[in-house]
């Protein structure tokens, strides 16, 4: 559940994961916030990034010739 409401953090996903974009989802439900689901996200982000094992898959390249 998003802190304060009655709205459950599965809500979200589902309409990301339909396509719908986060303003569709915050006009749905008003109750959530928007720094509560931007929060949400980097969390989200960083908690999927930190636990895998190949994360640095997913950085862009040093191109700066640097070491």
């Amino acid at each position: 559940m998003f802190t304060g409401t009655r709205v459950p953090i599965q809500s979200l996903i589902d309409h990301l994961k339909a396509g719908d974009s986060l303003d569709y989802f915050l006009e749905g439900f008003p109750s959530v916030s928007r720094e509560q689901a931007i929060a949400f996200l980097e969390f989200a982000l960083m908690t999927a990034l930190g636990s895998h094992p190949q994360s640095d898959r997913f950085r862009s390249p040093d191109t700066s010739g640097q070491t």
